[in-house]
C-alpha cells in the first residue's frame, strides 16, 4: 500500500467515513420493498450506513438527492398512535438518525408530505445528528392529540439548517403548526406559510421554537395561524424561554391568533426568550381571542428585545373577547426593550396603538400613523424615547401621541390627535400624563390637536421639564416652564418629510423614516442643552435621529454651534462670500 493509501486508511479507522451520494429513483413510500430508491430508504441507509431496499449504503454525512414530484407518506396505520409516534423510521414520519444533506432540485418542484385527507403524522423527525434540507417543500403534515411539529420536528442537540425550503399546509394539535424546533435550528431564504396550530397549548401557529436557538435570514413566515385551546399565542413565531431568536431581513405578515383562543399574544411574534429583529418587517398581523396583547410582536419573561432597522406595520390587537381590552398594536412588551433606528406605523389597538408595555427604549425612531380606540394612540406605559419623532397618531379618548411615563429626550411630538373620533371628552393631543412621571427634556410637543369642544392640544396633566423644552400649547397642563422652556410659542417645523435616516425594514417591505425638520428662523434652532444634547443617562448625543451631526450652527446671528431642540437637528448653512463664489478673485 502507498503511503496515501496508509494514510487514507488510518484516517477511516480514527472514525471518519467517506460521505455518500444516494438518489432516490422513485415518488413510492417504499420500506425494503420494490427495486427502487425510495426517500425513506435513502434515510434508513444513511441512518444504518448499510444498503437499504434499492438504495445503497450510506457512510459520514451522506447527501441524499431528491428528484421532481410528489413523494407521498403513505406507510403505517394513520389512527394508531403507536405508528405516528414510532421513532424508527418504518411506518408515518420519516425519521433521521444521522448526519445528512437532503437536496431537491432546484429548477423543479420537490414535495413530501400526503394529501389523501386521512393523513396523521408528521412529515419529517430529527432525532439526532446535523442536517440541511435544500430545495424542497414539506406539507400536508397533521399531528393530532396535543402533539407538535405538523410538519419538521427536531430534537435536542440537532442541527438543522432550511434553505430555499417551504413548509406549508401543515397543523398540529398541540403547538406548532409548521415546525417544532428543539435544537440549533437556520433558516436561509425559506417560508413557512398556511400552517395552523389548533386547541393549542402554547401556540406557535408557524414555529415553535424551545431548548436551543432559532434564526432567519432572508426568509418569510406568513399566513399562519393559531385556534382554540388554552393558548394561541405567537401565530407566526413562538420562541420559548429556553430559545434565542434572531431575525435578519426576515418578512413575518398577515399571521393570526384567532378570536377563539383564550390567550391572545402575538400575532406574528411570541417570544419568551431573548430576541433580536434586525431589518426585518413585521406587517399586517393580528392578535385576538381574550387578552389580545402585541398584534405584531409579543416580548414576556427575562431575555432582552431589540428591534433594529426594523418596520412594524399594519399590525392590530383587536377588541378583547368577553370584554377584555388588547394592547399594543405593533409591540406589547414586558421584556427588557430596545426598538432602535425603526418605524412603528399604523398599528392599532384599543389602547397603545403602536407601542405598549413598560421598561423599554426608543431610540432614533419614528411612531406614525398608529390608532387607539381608547387610549394612547402612539405610546404607552414605561418608556424612555429619544432622537425620536412621535407624528400624527390617533387616540379616540384621551393621549393621541403618548401616555408614557419615563424620560422624554430630544424628541418631537407633533400632529397627533385626542377625540379622533369625535365622540367623547377626549383631551391632550401629544400627551396624557395622569398616572404617569413623564419628564422632559430638549423636545418640543407642538401642532397636536384636541378634536371638538376641547383646548387641551398639546397636554393634559402634569409634566416635568430638565430644560430646553418647547410647549405650543400648555392648556391643560400643570407645567412650570423654566429659564431655557418656552411656552405658548409656535415651533416652526417644517412639513412631514425624508430627510435622511436609513431604510428600514425585509428588502422586499422597505419604508423611509419620516420626520420634521425645524424651519430656518425657528424657535428650535440653537435653543437646546448649550452643553449639548444628553440622553436620559446625561451621555452626549453626537447625532440626531436620522444622523446629521449634533450641534449644527443654525442660521442665527452667532457662529455658535448649539444643538436643536427635538429630534432633528437643521443642517448648517455654508454661506460663501460672493466675491469667491465665482472662483476668479
Amino acid at each position: 500500500m502507498n503511503k496515501l493509501g496508509t494514510l487514507l486508511a488510518l484516517w477511516l479507522l480514527s472514525g471518519h467515513a467517506l460521505a455518500a451520494t444516494i438518489n432516490v429513483t422513485t415518488t413510492s413510500d417504499e420500506f425494503n420493498t420494490g427495486t427502487g430508491c425510495s426517500l425513506r430508504e435513502a434515510v434508513q441507509a444513511a441512518n444504518t450506513n448499510s444498503a437499504f431496499g434499492g438504495c445503497p449504503a450510506g457512510s459520514g454525512t451522506d447527501t441524499i438527492n431528491v428528484p421532481n414530484g410528489f413523494h407521498t407518506l403513505s406507510r403505517g396505520n394513520f389512527g394508531s398512535f403507536t405508528d405516528i409516534d414510532e421513532d424508527a423510521n418504518s411506518v408515518i414520519d420519516i425519521d433521521i438518525a444521522s448526519n445528512l444533506n437532503i437536496v431537491g432540485t432546484a429548477s423543479a418542484t420537490v414535495s413530501i408530505g400526503n394529501t389523501s385527507g386521512n393523513y396523521r403524522g408528521r412529515i419529517f423527525h430529527v432525532v439526532s445528528g446535523t442536517v440541511t434540507f435544500t430545495n424542497i417543500t414539506i406539507r400536508d403534515g397533521l399531528n393530532p392529540t396535543g402533539r407538535f411539529g405538523g410538519g419538521i420536528r427536531t430534537n435536542p442537540g440537532t442541527n438543522v439548517t432550511l434553505t430555499g425550503v417551504r413548509v406549508t399546509l401543515c397543523s398540529a394539535d398541540g403547538g406548532a403548526g409548521g415546525v417544532l424546533n428543539e435544537g440549533t435550528m437556520v433558516l436561509n431564504n425559506s417560508q413557512i406559510d398556511n400552517n395552523v396550530t389548533t386547541n393549542a397549548i402554547q401556540g406557535g401557529g408557524g414555529i415553535y421554537s424551545a431548548a436551543g436557538s432559532l434564526t432567519l435570514n432572508d426568509s418569510r413566515i406568513f399566513a399562519n395561524r393559531t385556534e382554540g385551546g388554552a393558548s394561541g399565542e405567537g401565530a407566526g413565531i413562538y420562541n420559548e424561554s429556553d430559545s434565542t431568536l434572531v431575525l435578519d431581513n426576515t418578512l413575518v405578515s398577515t399571521n393570526t391568533v384567532a378570536n377563539s383562543v383564550i390567550n391572545g399574544r402575538g400575532g406574528g411574534i411570541f417570544t419568551a426568550g431573548p430576541a433580536q429583529i434586525i431589518q426585518s418587517t413585521i406587517l399586517n398581523n393580528q392578535s385576538d381571542g381574550d387578552f389580545p396583547q402585541g398584534g405584531g410582536l409579543y416580548c414576556t419573561g427575562s431575555g432582552n428585545l431589540l428591534v433594529d432597522l426594523s418596520l412594524v406595520r399594519g399590525n392590530d390587537a383587536a377588541n378583547g373577547e368577553n370584554g377584555d381590552e388588547s394592547e399594543g398594536g405593533g409591540i406589547y412588551t414586558e421584556c427588557v426593550t430596545t426598538v432602535r433606528d425603526s418605524v412603528i406605523d399604523a398599528n392599532s389597538a384599543e389602547y397603545g396603538g403602536g407601542i405598549d408595555g413598560f421598561g423599554y427604549d426608543v431610540l432614533r425612531s419614528t411612531i406614525s400613523n398608529n390608532h387607539a380606540q381608547f387610549d394612547c394612540g402612539g405610546i404607552s406605559g414605561q418608556s424612555n424615547v429619544t432622537n425620536t419623532t412621535i407624528v400624527n397618531n390617533l387616540a379616540d379618548s384621551d393621549g393621541g401621541g403618548l401616555c408614557a411615563g419615563g424620560t422624554i429626550t430630544s424628541s418631537t411630538i407633533t400632529g397627533n390627535q385626542a377625540n379622533a373620533d369625535n365622540l367623547g371628552g377626549g383631551v391632550g393631543g401629544g400627551i396624557y400624563a395622569i398616572g404617569f412621571l413623564t419628564t422632559f427634556r430638549n423636545s418640543v410637543i407642538a401642532d397636536n390637536l384636541d378634536v371638538g369642544v376641547g383646548n387641551e392640544e398639546d397636554c393634559h396633566g402634569a409634566i416635568q421639564s430638565f430644560g430646553n423644552t418647547l410647549v405650543g400649547n400648555t392648556t391643560g397642563c400643570n407645567f412650570s416652564a423654566g429659564a431655557t422652556d418656552q411656552v405658548n410659542v409656535a415651533a416652526g417645523l417644517a412639513a412631514l418629510a425624508v430627510n435622511g435616516g436609513p431604510s428600514v425594514g425585509e428588502i422586499n417591505n422597505l419604508a423611509s423614516m419620516q420626520t420634521r425638520l425645524p424651519q430656518p428662523g425657528s424657535l428650535l434652532v440653537d435653543r437646546g442643552n448649550a452643553s449639548g444634547c444628553r440622553d436620559p443617562a446625561n451621555v452626549l448625543l453626537n447625532v440626531d435621529q436620522v444622523g446629521n451631526v449634533r450641534a449644527a450652527d443654525g442660521p442665527d446671528p452667532d457662529t455658535v454651534a448649539t444643538c436643536d431642540i427635538g429630534a432633528m437637528e437643521l443642517p448648517a448653512v455654508v454661506i460663501i462670500d460672493p466675491i469667491f463664489a465665482n472662483g476668479l478673485e
